[in-house]
């Protein structure tokens, strides 16, 4: 009896045996199969990189040959901070620089009212004692001979 129970198991490891020798060729196959797939999902996506970094390359030539066409006479080389920063959260070059270019004029038309004004008040504030540079443009040689000290005067608090 305890021969037929060896004889028996002997059967079933050379039948596990066999099937475990049978199955390795379709595990890998299988196992083929699955990096294929994940090979050629990898190959899809990066396919798809490709055609998106394409377009923003193609995006950015074209924005790039606008910017020159619009404003020749500025380096894109020596765009401002303020203008990188727009470009990179998605503003295009033209629009940004354009931007920039009108905040920099409201800026300097500001600061020239605000200067006209302050030099207004402080001439008011100390009774007329001052000339601004535009007053003494005006004025006629005989006025500036006239005005000579109060003209130097002034000129102290010229910018």
């Amino acid at each position: 009896m305890q021969e037929i129970n060896e004889s028996i198991n002997r059967e079933e490891d050379a039948v596990e045996a066999l099937s475990e020798a049978e199955a390795a060729p379709a595990v890998q196959a299988a196992e083929a199969v699955v990096e294929d797939g994940e090979l050629t999902a990898e190959l899809e996506r990066l396919r798809g990189e490709v055609a998106r970094l394409t377009s923003l390359q193609e995006r950015a030539r074209a924005e790039l040959d606008e910017f020159c066409a619009l404003f020749p006479t500025v380096s894109p080389a020596a765009l401002p901070d303020e203008v990188r920063r727009q470009v990179d959260e998605g503003v295009p070059l033209p629009a940004a620089y354009a931007l920039y270019e009108r905040r920099e004029a409201y800026r300097a038309a500001a600061g020239k009212k605000s200067a006209e004004r302050s030099w207004r008040g402080m001439n008011e504030a100390s009774g007329g004692d001052y000339f601004t540079p535009a007053e003494v443009k005006g004025m006629s040689q005989k006025e500036v001979h006239k005005h000579y000290k109060k003209i130097i005067e002034s000129m102290k608090h010229w910018n």
